[in-house]
């Protein structure tokens, strides 16, 4: 299934090492309905596998991505870019693509900002946060299991995440790059921010609701526009001594 994100259809063993196959059972048309969570689909599922083979002993893995038919331009470039091979239908030779001088978190990121566009077109918004507002509404009247149907379970996130980073990215800058931090392979880079997982916080959402909604990211980032010493200083109640980031936390008063 194409969107199994965290798994590897098939393993093999070869004279040359170890091979993983991801399948995907659409059509090119169906593929190409659908641009940016294709692009997404895919770069996760081959960077993950091949993520998953680097941690194994012996050789890398090939990584082989095996449609039914041919597929759209742009996927080929994507799997290129990931170093994938390509089987078509049901032969079981695969080819090496062409190389491409574009990364994969070059081509994300150019999804997830097409991806952004697609769905504020979709809810009918011109303005990102109305649109993340409108989007935040579907899970929450019906949130998606990720078992249950992992399709619009993985879409969710990723246009959550897509819509909260464009109104970021128009804020304060930023792309996306690879992370391993991340469930879905790519983090925000925002300057003076650092890395944000956009990704890990729209999955939150999803499962536990409203008190990890996306808006919270964004008020994080208003937070760091207040210069430190002007911080309001809170208090953290705890019942016992702890440690906390490499320093001694003790209580002012017993009890």
């Amino acid at each position: 299934m194409y969107s199994s994100l965290h798994k590897i259809d098939v393993t093999a063993s070869t004279p040359d090492g170890p091979l993983y196959v991801q399948t995907d059972h659409r059509s090119a048309d169906e593929i190409a309905a659908e641009p940016e969570i294709s692009t997404l689909f895919a770069l996760t599922r081959i960077l993950l596998a091949r993520a998953y083979g680097a941690k194994q002993p012996g050789p890398a893995p090939t990584i082989v991505y095996a449609p039914i038919g041919e597929i759209p331009d742009f996927l080929v470039e994507v799997l290129a870019s990931a170093g994938a091979r390509l089987m078509v239908g049901d032969t079981t030779e695969h080819r090496g693509l062409a190389a491409v001088d574009i990364a994969p978190a070059t081509l994300a990121d150019r999804a997830f900002a097409a991806l952004a566009g697609r769905v504020q077109r979709r809810v009918g918004l011109t303005d990102p946060a109305a649109a993340l507002k409108a989007l935040e509404a579907e899970p929450l009247a019906d949130p998606p299991d990720v078992n249950d149907d992992e399709i619009t379970y993985w879409t969710r996130v990723l246009e959550l995440a897509a819509v909260v980073t464009e109104i970021i990215r128009a804020r304060r800058g930023g792309h996306w790059i690879e992370s391993e931090s991340a469930e879905i392979p790519f983090g925000f880079e925002c300057p003076n921010a650092g890395t944000m997982l956009p990704t890990n916080r729209a999955q939150r959402f999803i499962e536990d609701g409203e008190q990890e909604s996306m808006f919270y990211l964004l008020a994080s980032l208003d937070d760091l526009r207040v210069p430190e010493h002007e911080l309001p200083m809170l208090p953290s109640l705890r019942a016992v001594d702890a440690t906390l980031e490499d320093m001694i936390v003790r209580p002012l008063l017993a009890n």
